[in-house]
């Protein structure tokens, strides 16, 4: 028996966790509904903080999710090295780039970006993931199968970069819906607005 998905997209299945929309990350939520609310903030100082924090959030998020962020890099590594031990360099090392130093198939071939079936997998389970806790486990997952050593780094950078963002945005979402809260109040209570 499947419940319905507190979800836009119809699906039945289990509930999208608060604050993280299916597919979206944490950030692309908190935009999302400060945007949503922006026009109802008459505060000069906190509608200014609003479309400053909308705009860096554009500007410093290379992709959405941890998995656009994942895959883009994973993607450039391939675009910039062979990723397998060809005839074109004379140490298999040569074909990777220094931050897989550690795998188990560094100067091989690399499982996670060469292997047709295991990249079919994960796009599959990507498909598949529900939110985006679902899709950083489809790619740690994967790291643990193929001891890749970049997919953990490049999870680490993504929290990094994007701990703080979330962290100013819901504290602008908290100050936006007190403010909205109160103005409703007050207006309520026949106060002035």
């Amino acid at each position: 028996m499947t419940t319905d998905r507190n979800r836009s997209d119809g699906r039945t299945g289990t509930q999208t966790p608060p604050g993280e929309s299916p597919h979206g990350s944490t950030v692309a939520y908190i935009r999302s509904e400060l945007i949503e609310t922006q026009l109802l903030i008459r505060d000069d100082d906190l509608r200014d903080r609003v479309e400053a924090w909308v705009q860096e959030s554009y500007d410093v998020t290379e992709a959405d999710t941890a998995a656009e962020y994942v895959g883009s890099r994973l993607n450039g590594l391939l675009a910039e090295n062979d990723m397998y031990h060809s005839p074109e360099v004379r140490r298999g090392e040569d074909a990777f780039p220094a931050d897989c130093e550690g795998c188990p198939h560094y100067g091989s071939s690399c499982p996670v970006l060469l292997d047709n079936n295991r990249v079919k997998a994960r796009e599959r389970r990507l498909t598949d993931a529900d939110t985006e806790r679902d899709a950083r486990e489809v790619f740690q997952r994967q790291a643990r199968e193929t001891g890749c050593v970049v997919i953990p780094a490049l999870l680490e950078e993504w929290e990094a970069k994007h701990s703080d963002m979330v962290r100013e945005g819901h504290e602008l979402l908290t100050e936006v819906s007190d403010l909205i809260h109160t103005t409703d109040e007050n207006s309520e209570n026949g106060g002035e607005v």
